[in-house]
């Protein structure tokens, strides 16, 4: 059971008296003695020395230096006070003395604490149990995921052992309040700078920090079947039930919003929840016009991100479902505009359209990736042949935030993008940080070097020929020929708010991703299709086939076609002709 703190209770007193007796809370909710705020710290610097602040307690100077370093960011404002209060915490718990008295030993200890920080390295006066502990009580039985929010009485400073990585971070972030308290002659030596600190920066595993194209693809059967999966108890017809289910389906339409802009896009967190429908900007192209979302990224730098036409869909997609199935005061825009403040992803209340933090959007994600790994457990239970059967559910359990980040980037290389493309896309400041998802795999690498000949050095001996491959056989048995598609797109009439050119990029993605662009004129977007005399049929069969498939695609999108497939060696038309 959970049990909230009163609202209503006093910051407790603390003194070095009074230590042993006082809960561990968070720092808010201390009051802190003169012997260990810091106000007589032994690294602090005489008062007739002239200061650049007016702080006189280490927890002042701290507030002083997030004013100053975290510039407003609420996102990098919370990560930054997590590890200075961790550390005030630790210092007046566990060494009774205050953060601008610790010395280079001590922080090696903390370095060490934080490695195992499940409980006090006090105990009570039995000598049997720990006085504090600082990781929830459920991280040492069964359940290490659960974690308590500060104003909850379980609340404790850590949620287990810090990775490499995070201990890497906290130095970091530490190193970084004691250089800026010597900036402004708040202490008169940086404890982090006497010596260099074994601790170890790992780099990022991108690989293993993000979803495979499997698990990605059932992330997007997780949100086609969501209105299927729909509870029974809110199938009725009752003002409740109804009620239920337009909040059931909106959640749905909302998560599938995120996912798909974060994946599409590759924005931090931070920047999705700052994304407002305003900052969408529609940009003329010679041969493509589209949406590009001007983000405000790390150190205030706006960057143009492309939006898409699945993005876009899905911005648009949500908005309507909103208005359809929402009781607001005021209808919400679907189309962009300048003006429209309105946040991309949001909650309603009241009528209102309300903003998500990216703290909110963050318990949000978990929470969809919780019920991912739930309903791909149950699909492989009652189905062990199913389509699903390989995937791993603990990589939902493992996702975050920023594993959509390191899969986008993974995803859009793996696509085609361009290192120089992906940089300005995900607002890397250097071309290094980039080329982490330029892995290849060593399938590929091995296919790639299988390629590459000495044949034509001269002086150097050829390799040996080769056995016909199952592909060359194939090629053999069944002769292949090259057409001339010529396609255009048009506009026929409707309401709906899609442009021609976003059909036509879509149906070449679909229907034919590997044919080969030659030009664009007046009469349309040329492409070379190779067509095989096949157990597919003819050539004439294959091109009606294409064909027919085409006009299924656009015309749902009220759109029409003009086409024309040609014998790329004659000219000719195939003899269906054109449509």
């Amino acid at each position: 059971m959970v049990n909230k703190r009163s609202d209503h209770d006093q910051p407790q007193p603390l003194s070095l008296d009074t230590v042993a007796k006082t809960q561990l809370l968070p720092l808010a909710e201390l009051h802190l003695s003169a012997e260990v705020n810091g106000q007589h710290g032994t690294n602090r610097l005489p008062k007739t020395n002239f200061r650049l602040t007016a702080a006189d307690d280490d927890v002042a100077a701290m507030e002083h230096w997030l004013n100053q370093r975290c510039n407003n960011q609420p996102q990098t404002t919370r990560i930054y006070r997590k590890e200075a209060e961790r550390l005030i915490l630790w210092a007046v718990f566990e060494r009774h003395q205050a953060v601008s008295s610790l010395n280079a030993e001590d922080l090696n200890h903390y370095l060490t604490f934080l490695d195992d920080p499940k409980t006090s390295h006090f105990y009570d006066e039995a000598k049997t149990n720990p006085r504090y502990h600082w990781t929830p009580a459920s991280n040492r039985t069964s359940d290490p995921a659960r974690q308590y929010a500060r104003y909850q009485a379980q609340w404790t400073p850590f949620k287990g052992p810090l990775s490499p990585r995070s201990k890497a971070h906290a130095v970091t972030i530490i190193r970084s309040m004691f250089e800026f308290w010597c900036r402004i002659s708040y202490v008169g030596l940086n404890p982090l700078g006497v010596h260099k600190l074994a601790v170890t920066r790992q780099s990022i595993d991108a690989k293993n920090r993000s979803l495979s194209q499997a698990h990605w693809d059932f992330v997007v059967h997780f949100f086609d079947s969501w209105e299927s999966r729909l509870p029974e108890k809110w199938q009725g017809n009752t003002q409740r039930q109804r009620q239920q289910r337009a909040n059931y389906l909106l959640r749905g339409e909302r998560g599938r919003c995120l996912l798909y802009v974060l994946y599409l896009t590759g924005v931090r967190i931070s920047e999705m929840a700052n994304f407002k429908m305003g900052d969408l900007k529609w940009q003329d192209g010679v041969e493509l016009s589209s949406y590009f979302a001007e983000v405000l990224g790390k150190g205030e730098k706006l960057r143009r991100v492309p939006i898409n036409q699945a993005c876009f869909d899905a911005i648009i997609r949500y908005r309507q479902q909103v208005n359809a199935l929402s009781k607001l005061d005021i209808k919400i825009g679907t189309v962009p505009r300048a003006d429209d403040m309105t946040p991309i992803i949001f909650s309603i209340r009241g009528g209102r359209v309300k903003a998500l933090t990216a703290n909110g959007l963050h318990k949000e994600m978990k929470k969809l990736f919780a019920m991912m790994k739930e309903l791909l457990d149950d699909l492989q239970q009652a189905d062990p042949n199913s389509r699903w059967r390989t995937l791993d559910p603990i990589a939902f359990e493992k996702a975050s935030t920023h594993w959509m980040r390191h899969t986008s980037a993974t995803h859009q290389v793996r696509s085609g993008i361009s290192l120089q493309n992906l940089q300005r896309n995900l607002g890397h400041a250097s071309i290094d940080t980039s080329m982490i998802y330029n892995a290849i795999d060593d399938e590929e690498r091995a296919q790639q070097a299988e390629g590459f000949s000495v044949a034509s050095r001269p002086g150097l001996k050829p390799p040996q020929e080769r056995a016909p491959s199952h592909s060359d056989r194939h090629h053999q048995t069944n002769p292949s020929k090259i057409f001339c598609l010529w396609l255009r797109v048009e506009k026929n009439g409707g309401a709906v708010e899609t442009k021609p050119e976003w059909v036509r990029r879509d149906l070449e993605k679909e229907l034919f991703p590997h044919y080969q662009i030659k030009k664009r004129s007046k009469e349309g977007w040329r492409y070379d299709v190779r067509f095989e005399q096949s157990d597919h049929g003819s050539y004439e069969t294959q091109a009606e086939d294409l064909i027919r498939a085409m006009i299924e695609f656009v015309d749902p999108y009220w759109c029409f076609i003009e086409c024309s497939i040609l014998d790329e060696s004659t000219e000719e038309p195939i003899e269906i002709g054109s449509c």
